[in-house]
């Protein structure tokens, strides 16, 4: 199933971009990892299993990790490549914005598509993200994403599952859970312009956010956004994530990371007042709503409890310009790293 987004008002002529192309004949998935060798060899894999999109197949693979503990790894999953394989080391112990565009430098297809080394993809998953770009001649295409927990997590199961996983939208308009990286597959030349586009990004947004504000860039001037039900992507939630504490702040992030993409995409500072507002009293009409569903166990706690926090994120993070970057390897960000693992697995 494709749908269209189309929610906004259309961007002035002088900003809007010339229709896509309706032909692409290659595609690069971007695999990028930290210090977690097993969801490498799973993402990996699952990218090289691609088949029937129609398309030149590069997989390129970029260890943030600054000791770089994956590239005897990526040397091995050379061997075992149906497609070009290319891979490189791009050290960045907090965020992803160098690994990214260094995984842009090496791509060679007309279509770009990241996974994370947490991410596992359904073999037609390129094929149906490709059938949805082709048929509406979009600039971008999202597909679901199911989240699976660890064994033994049984805390606030129902709430990191709605916090990770992505349902079709309600035909609004993209949302701020399109707005992200994690299944979609962007025409390159009109998304991620110019040779290092998230290093760019990165330093004038707050950190973590440079993705979102690319997409919302190009969504203002006109980019088409398609929805690919067809296209499953599995993510693998890390133990050390899997927590109320660690799925509470990442919603709250996820909310901030919204009201930056806004900005990036040039809403004006009335309109931005206004939505924090209607943020702020939003999340003091579901701080009780959300306390009572707690308190008594109810079904829709972990909806609620999401929304809060969400909702918070929106009305208070901060968006003020990046500080520079340290090392966060000792406590890992929520999706950036994980525990250091004492060898490289068997292939």
């Amino acid at each position: 199933m494709i749908e269209t987004f189309a929610d906004a008002a259309p961007p002035p002529p002088s900003l809007r971009l010339a229709p896509a192309p309706r032909v692409w004949r290659s595609v690069t998935l971007i695999v990028c990892t930290r210090r977690r060798p097993h969801g490498l060899i799973r993402a990996v894999r699952s990218a090289f299993a691609q088949r029937g999109a129609g398309l030149a197949l590069q997989v390129v693979a970029v260890d943030a990790d600054p000791a770089g503990s994956a590239l005897p790894l990526m040397r091995a999953l050379e061997a075992e490549a149906p497609c070009p394989f290319d891979w490189t080391h791009a050290p960045c112990p907090g965020g992803w914005a160098q690994a990214r565009s260094a995984g842009l430098a090496k791509a060679t297809g007309e279509l770009v598509a990241f996974l994370d080394d947490v991410h596992e993809a359904a073999p037609g998953w390129l094929a149906a993200l490709a059938a949805a770009l082709r048929a509406d001649a979009a600039d971008a295409a999202f597909g679901p994403i199911e989240a699976r927990l660890p064994e033994g997590v049984l805390l606030a199961r129902g709430l990191i599952a709605a916090l990770t996983a992505r349902a079709a939208p309600s035909g609004r308009g993209p949302g701020a859970d399109l707005l992200n990286l994690a299944n979609a597959l962007f025409v390159r030349e009109r998304i991620f312009p110019g040779r290092a586009p998230f290093v760019a990004t990165a330093a004038v947004v707050p950190e973590a956010a440079e993705a979102e504000a690319l997409l919302a860039r190009a969504q203002a001037s006109g980019a088409r956004f398609v929805w690919a039900e067809d296209a499953r992507l599995t993510t693998h939630v890390p133990f050390e994530n899997a927590s109320l504490r660690a799925a509470a702040a990442r919603a709250y992030a996820e909310g901030g990371r919204r009201r930056v993409a806004l900005i990036a995409a040039g809403a004006d500072a009335a309109a931005l007042a206004s939505l924090r507002r209607a943020a702020a009293a939003r999340t003091l009409a579901l701080a009780p709503a959300t306390l009572l569903a707690w308190l008594v166990l109810s079904t829709r706690r972990d909806m609620l409890l999401a929304r809060l926090c969400r909702s918070a994120g929106l009305a208070f993070a901060p968006t003020d310009p990046p500080s520079p970057r340290r090392d966060k390897s000792a406590s890992a960000p929520l999706w950036g790293g994980g525990r250091r693992l004492a060898r490289v697995p068997a292939l």
